[in-house]
């Protein structure tokens, strides 16, 4: 598996997939950044289930400045700091383990957020946690015949399938002018 985009292009992942790893095609992470845009720079990624870390290598390889990559498995977790360290990315990329929904930040800011959970998984626990940390895109993927609602903060911008896959975008919904009132 190789990097489709930016300053990485070409690169293939040095960290093993390991089982129970479904990276995402490289046909739908071209088609995903073709819709969100080749030029990241300066943004913050959380990737909430880093998996092989392929959609946050894109980002980082499209001049994203951080990203946040959190990983369930610890071997998982060990493969992925490979990549990271093979791409020279270990100032911009903090790895951390954990399970979702439990350990997304209760605070911050990120202009792209990538949910790619488990099919087995329901993502709408995980998607209403990640909704008040959302300044820009959040991205889900998941098996095309669940049905997703968008949380509260959140409404849906776009949505395509690929195969089994559905690809969700999501962005922060606007301010009421109650909410917005300062009193």
């Amino acid at each position: 598996m190789r990097i489709t985009g930016g300053s990485l292009r070409g690169r293939p992942l040095v960290g093993k997939v390991l089982d129970g790893v479904r990276p995402t095609p490289s046909r739908v992470r071209e088609a995903l950044f073709s819709m969100i845009g080749q030029d990241l720079r300066g943004q913050r990624v959380l990737d909430a289930f880093g998996g092989s870390g392929l959609l946050s290598f894109e980002a980082l390889s499209r001049g994203a400045a951080q990203a946040l990559i959190i990983e369930s498995s610890r071997a998982n977790l060990a493969e992925l700091k490979k990549s990271v360290d093979a791409f020279g990315l270990s100032e911009e990329v903090e790895l951390r383990l954990g399970q979702c929904p439990g350990v997304i930040p209760r605070a911050g800011q990120f202009e792209l957020i990538f949910l790619d959970p488990p099919y087995a998984m329901d993502p709408e626990p995980t998607l209403a946690a990640v909704a008040p940390l959302a300044t820009g895109w959040v991205i889900l993927e998941h098996e095309r015949r669940r049905v997703v609602n968008a949380p509260p903060g959140l409404v849906e911008d776009r949505h395509r399938d690929y195969g089994d896959t559905s690809v969700r975008l999501y962005r922060p919904a606007p301010l009421t002018l109650d909410e917005g009132a300062s009193g």
